[in-house]
């Protein structure tokens, strides 16, 4: 507060219109905005019953990690309750272990749950059909066994107390018509927010068999029936039901053929005409697969085909599910997931589950102790004394103004305050927040919503480029999908495309650097900005080789390696490549020795810059190898011999990282024997011994010899986690994540004409 002629002059802060604060609001995380319900009754409002705000704060949430136990057959997120459902909204659907008719639905995010009214004794399956838009929820729950008469209940969440009986078309009808049901089962709903489940009926009136397909929705409680028409299946009692675009389907499996039959519209009873088939090849090798298909689901658009097969260990007793993808146009599998491992206990590990601010009506704390209460109590009154320092300077205020002609000491001024405490003093405004509060929150926006943000004003325009400011954001921003084609050239190469024209080579820090297919062009492209900065043609040789960046300075340098050997460039400084001598680059020549192969192995670690380059050297009968690291920021290489002796044979060695440092390694007698380079600099060797799992070492039969085998290995457990078949020339889509970043380097513009904001 500063005193000009007379006047007052308070700090000022930019005031920002509800609306702009709810959009802020709708990118932080759940923990943040539990606490921000006690700055005032518009916040509180606006997080805990606007259902808008829910909705849109839940779709923009970023992933969380949570703790899992995991073992054939169940899965726990808490010790005592069984794993059922995910539910839109972050929610848990759970069933006790100590007693099956007790079960929950809870929001591990806010730590609140619901326990529902015990079911029904023998309850045997439980759907729930949830509105994410409405917080509507409602549960069905089905008891009873094949040949006995079954039963279904339906509980809405927050309105009734006790479950209701729901009375399906066929209950009581079977026994008076002398009928008998010999097989049954209720298949959950696909969608929770459609809330459409059906129940199959396998009837016998003695003489005849036909199948009954009851769909029951959920939220009108109305069952609708379809009978499966005849001839199209000799034999009804192998039918079972799958999804096949999104609709119900009924299908067999005869000679290693699918034969599916869809309920297109199940309100007007119509079926598709013609059966559909599809051959599955994978039965020839795998029969006993025929009769443990459990479900599946049919996507024809993708041609991919999702099966669901019961998987039985060794010990014949436990059984697990195992999720296969089928490719039906190739007729191959392309994707198989193993089943865990069998241990007498549980295995803890993690997944990821998308947090909300969702509470049910009825919810309450998760665990006694757990009091938001007593938090909120602590947040509200570090508020209040905020508050009350901010009331006191301006009751300051008006006290020097009604006093400033006199000459009262200071003490004066507070005896005023006091007297006047009880006089009310405009509080400072929830939108009325400090630069290092908006600050803090602008850094967990995504990168577009802080491009639009650099017009508020001048301030905010400084900041967003402040480069501590973007290390920041960049730490706490959620991660983004990247789509690409994975292609294996015959060179054994993969290359990752993005596009018709460009692939890309390297991804850092937001940043990436792509080569042209048809050219020696490269770029360096920022796809959250829609920045690109070309780099100067290398010669026609030259092969790009690293990328580093220095994220608090943001110096940026690319490593090339041609037949001038290496060229080296800073970004935003250089207009050409500049030659990078390496030690002993004509030495083999000049002493008779001859270099076999030269493989270089990218710096790991972008901002420590090192990469290092492995030489095979011939000097007559000897081999040896040798590794010149190469220091990028400083631009010169240290040069460090390979211990013999260690490796018996150097031409079947693996070159890789271990540890992010280079290392070499054989497999000999079922184990790795790995020789790691731990410093460079002072040239420190260690020696390490892995076991090697034994489906590691046998042959798998590839699809065609122009394939390559990929194996995910994990160490720990001595278990091949995935195992993925490439063919030469064939695109192979997939995706993965990246961190966006505001980062823009020295000379990058515009990636396309009308994107950036002129300001």
């Amino acid at each position: 507060m500063q005193m000009v002629e007379g006047r007052v002059d308070p700090i000022k802060v930019p005031k920002l219109p509800f609306d702009i604060i709810s959009e802020i609001l709708s990118w932080l995380p759940v923990e943040s905005l539990l606490r921000f319900r006690c700055v005032c009754k518009q916040w509180c409002l606006l997080l805990t019953q606007d259902h808008q705000f829910i909705a849109i704060h839940s779709h923009r949430a970023s992933p969380l990690t949570l703790q899992r136990m995991s073992s054939p057959g169940h899965i726990l997120y808490d010790k005592n309750f069984k794993f059922l459902y995910h539910l839109p909204g972050g929610l848990l659907l759970e069933m006790s272990l100590k007693n099956s008719r007790v079960y929950r639905i809870r929001n591990p995010v806010i730590h609140q749950v619901l326990y529902l009214p015990d079911a029904h004794e023998g309850t045997d399956q439980i759907d729930i059909a949830f509105n994410s838009s409405t917080l509507e929820c409602k549960v069905v729950c089905v008891h009873g066994e094949d040949g006995e008469e079954v039963g279904f209940e339906v509980l809405t969440v927050g309105k009734d107390e006790q479950w209701r009986p729901l009375k399906h078309p066929n209950q009581d009808l079977l026994k008076q018509h002398g009928k008998q049901a010999l097989k049954q089962k209720y298949w959950p709903a696909a969608c929770q927010a459609e809330g459409l489940g059906h129940f199959t009926q396998l009837i016998s009136d003695g003489k005849d068999l036909y199948m009954e397909i009851q769909s029951l929705d959920i939220w009108s409680e109305r069952f609708t029936t379809n009978t499966v028409p005849r001839g199209f299946f000799a034999d009804l009692n192998e039918v079972s039901v799958l999804t096949w675009n999104h609709c119900l389907a009924v299908r067999n499996i005869t000679e290693e053929n699918l034969n599916v039959l869809v309920l297109e519209d199940f309100k007007e009873h119509k079926w598709s005409q013609n059966k559909i088939i599809v051959p599955l090849t994978f039965l020839k090798d795998r029969p006993e697969w025929k009769d443990e298909i459990l479900h599946a689901i049919g996507t024809p658009k993708s041609g991919v085909l999702q099966l669901a097969i019961n998987y039985v260990y060794t010990d014949g007793i436990t059984k697990t599910i195992i999720l296969v993808d089928y490719d039906m146009s190739s007729q191959t599998v392309i994707l198989k997931r193993k089943p865990p491992l069998l241990f007498p206990y549980p295995l803890p590990e993690s997944c990821w589950h998308n947090p909300s601010l969702i509470a049910l009506k009825g919810m309450k704390s998760e665990k006694a102790g757990f009091s938001p209460g007593l938090h909120s109590m602590t947040i509200l009154a570090q508020i209040n004394q905020i508050r009350n320092q901010n009331a006191f300077k301006l009751e300051m205020a008006h006290c020097y103004q009604r006093n400033k002609r006199r000459t009262e000491p200071l003490h004066c001024y507070l005896l005023t305050y006091q007297r006047n405490k009880r006089r009310r003093v405009n509080p400072v405004k929830a939108s009325e927040l400090p630069f290092d509060v908006i600050t803090e929150i602008l850094s967990c926006l995504p990168v577009d919503s802080l491009l639009r943000f650099r017009c508020v004003c001048k301030q905010w325009f400084s900041l967003i480029q402040d480069l501590q400011f973007i290390a920041k954001h960049m730490d706490r921003v959620r991660p983004l999908q990247f789509s690409y084609a994975l292609i294996k050239q015959e060179t054994k190469k993969l290359e990752a495309v993005v596009d018709e024209n460009f692939k890309v080579l390297e991804v850092c820090s937001g940043l990436f650097l792509e080569k042209s297919l048809n050219s020696q062009v490269c770029r360096i492209r920022n796809p959250a900005t829609h920045q690109v900065l070309y780099l100067p043609n290398a010669h026609e040789s030259a092969e790009i080789k690293d990328f580093v960046f220095n994220p608090s300075t943001h110096e940026c340098k690319v490593v090339c390696v041609g037949e001038a050997g290496f060229q080296v460039i800073t970004v935003g400084k250089d207009e050409q490549w500049r030659p990078l001598k390496r030690p002993n680059q004509d030495v083999p020549q000049q002493h008779s020795k001859k270099a076999l192969n030269l493989k270089y192995l990218k710096a790991t670690n972008k901002a420590e810059g090192i990469g290092h380059l492995v030489i095979f050297i011939v000097d007559g009968n000897n081999l040896c190898l040798e590794i010149q690291s190469l220091d990028i920021w400083n631009e010169c290489f240290t040069t460090t011999a390979v211990p013999r002796g260690f490796i018996v044979d150097l031409r079947k060695v693996l070159i890789s990282y271990w540890n992010q440092c280079v290392a070499f390694a054989e497999i000999a007698e079922g184990k790795f024997n790995m020789l790691v380079l731990e410093d460079v600099k002072e040239h420190k060797w260690s020696r390490k011994q892995i076991t090697v799992p034994s489906e590691f070492l046998k042959d798998q039969n590839l699809p065609n010899r122009k394939a390559s085998k990929f194996i995910v290995c994990d160490m720990k457990r001595g278990i091949i986690k995935e195992v993925m078949y490439l063919e030469n020339g064939k695109k192979y889509l997939t995706s993965t994540q990246y961190k966006p970043s505001l980062i823009a380097l020295k000379g990058m513009q515009s990636e396309r004409a009308g994107v950036e904001v002129e300001l």
